[in-house]
C-alpha cells in the first residue's frame, strides 16, 4: 500500500507508505484511496479496506473491541458496555443484571447482594440496609425487605443475617 502525489519521481523510494487508518490497493496512485471499513483497523500500508490479519497492513477489530471507519487500531470498549462479536463498529451498553469491565467480549452476571441497571461496568451498587438480594439483579426495587423478625445490618447482604433476639 503505497502513493505518490508528486510527478518526475525517479524511483520507488519516493512512494509514500498508505497513512493508517487508509488503505492503497491499487498501484499507481496519486493519493491513498479511502479510509479503513468500519469493525477494521489499517496500521499503515494497508493493501485492502479491511485486512483481515497482519499481511494486509491491519486487522480485524477482536470481540470486545471496536472499528470505527479509518481507523489506525482497535478501541477496547468503555467499561459499561461490550460487544461479543469480532469486526464491531461499536460497543452495546452492558446489559441489566450484568457488569461489563475490561473491553468485556461477555457481560458477568451481577453480584448478589448487588444490583445492576443498564450500562454497568465496575460500579454495580449494593442493596440497601435493610434489604438483600439472592439473585442477580437490575435495580434497587428488586432487592427483597429483610424478612419479618430477622435483620440485615449492612449493604449489599446476600441474606438476612440473623434473627432478632427474644425478650
Amino acid at each position: 500500500g503505497t502513493y505518490n502525489p508528486s510527478k518526475f519521481q525517479t524511483s520507488d523510494s519516493a512512494c509514500n507508505p498508505c497513512p493508517q487508518g487508509q488503505y492503497c490497493a491499487q498501484s499507481g496512485l496519486t493519493t491513498y484511496e479511502g479510509a479503513c471499513a468500519e469493525g477494521f483497523y489499517c496500521t499503515g500500508s494497508a493493501l485492502i479496506d479491511r485486512p483481515y490479519n497482519s499481511s494486509y497492513g491491519g486487522g480485524e477489530g477482536p470481540a470486545g473491541y471496536y472499528c470505527v471507519s479509518g481507523s489506525s487500531e482497535a478501541t477496547p470498549c468503555d467499561d459499561g458496555s461490550y460487544t461479543s462479536t469480532a469486526g464491531s463498529s461499536s460497543c452495546l451498553p452492558c446489559p441489566e443484571s450484568n457488569y461489563c469491565v475490561n473491553h468485556a467480549a461477555t457481560p458477568t452476571t451481577c453480584p448478589l447482594g448487588y444490583y445492576c441497571p443498564e450500562g454497568t461496568g465496575s460500579d454495580y451498587i449494593p442493596c440497601t440496609k435493610g434489604t438483600f438480594s439472592n439473585r442477580s439483579i437490575a435495580d434497587q426495587d428488586d432487592c427483597f425487605s429483610c424478612t419479618a423478625g430477622m435483620y440485615c445490618p449492612n449493604a449489599g447482604m446476600t441474606a438476612p443475617e440473623s434473627a432478632c433476639r427474644a425478650g
